[in-house]
């Protein structure tokens, strides 16, 4: 066996709502000028790299108009890749990721060792954001008004709290030596997050992420849209996303995401 590599995989965690879009964006747009000093982003048929926690999850990829493959494979992939451009270090990231259970975790932990033992030393490290928990509830009511939520503010405070809370705590027991917590800011956040996983590379040396549209903009055709679907769903979307404590369910939000796009997809395709 010759000399093994070192390689660091980072994980950008998000959670949702803290930029995570945009920085995906970002890696994309600068996925050449990473390589080229070493920096792998692997490339899975999306923007983000969902493919993996969905993987974990059993959940289908499809949906997001990707590949549906075992997580497995995708680790083997950008390993494999690691090595043919002689990367020093491999970025993930995914909102999805702060859904993953401890037991989630040490299976691609596994699955990393296993296949990368033989040519590389792997050091993984996590790299999330803290958002007050005050804005985060602004911008998630905001989330589920795009989705057909009905209740007033006041009415969903404490099931947006609880969900909060609980992704929170997720993120506190994440099974990593080596873990980054960064503060939210919403002017500069993205540049924020290069800075602490690249060491390599200048935000000179790169390009900014897409201008996004203005999201919080909710029009009536968009509710009218999303009701239709909810009501083929035959489910109750909000209560099917925030569960009350003790019954609270991530999986669930997931299979009802998935059942959403699958419909879309659907009726897309009628059409």
């Amino acid at each position: 066996m010759g000399k093994r590599k070192k390689l660091e995989i980072v994980f950008h965690v998000g959670p949702h709502k803290t930029a995570t879009t945009s920085f995906q964006s970002f890696l994309s747009v600068n996925t050449a000028t990473l390589l080229d000093k070493g920096n792998l982003v692997p490339k899975w048929g999306t923007s983000g790299h969902h493919q993996l926690p969905w993987a974990i999850l059993g959940f289908n990829s499809n949906l997001l108009g990707a590949l549906n493959v075992p997580a497995d494979y995708l680790i083997k992939s950008m390993l494999i890749q690691a090595r043919a451009f002689s990367s020093h270090r491999i970025i993930l990231s995914s909102e999805d990721f702060s859904l993953l259970s401890i037991a989630n975790w040490i299976k691609i932990k596994n699955s990393i060792r296993v296949n990368g033992k033989k040519h590389f030393k792997v050091k993984t490290k996590c790299v999330y954001t803290v958002r007050s928990t005050n804005e985060l509830q602004k911008s998630m009511y905001l989330e589920l008004l795009k989705h057909g939520y009905s209740k007033s503010v006041v009415d969903s405070n404490s099931e947006i709290w609880w969900h909060i809370q609980k992704v929170k705590w997720r993120l506190r027991f994440l099974p990593f030596a080596s873990k980054v917590e960064i503060a939210y800011n919403a002017q500069n956040h993205v540049n924020l997050l290069a800075s602490v996983i690249f060491n390599d590379v200048t935000i000179e040396e790169l390009i900014p992420p897409p201008a996004r549209e203005n999201e919080s903009i909710i029009t009536p055709t968009v509710l009218e849209e999303t009701r239709k679907v909810n009501q083929l769903l035959e489910l109750d979307y909000p209560k099917a996303i925030f569960h009350w404590p003790r019954s609270f369910s991530m999986d669930s939000y997931i299979k009802l995401q998935e059942k959403h796009r699958q419909i879309i997809s659907n009726n897309r395709t009628k059409g």
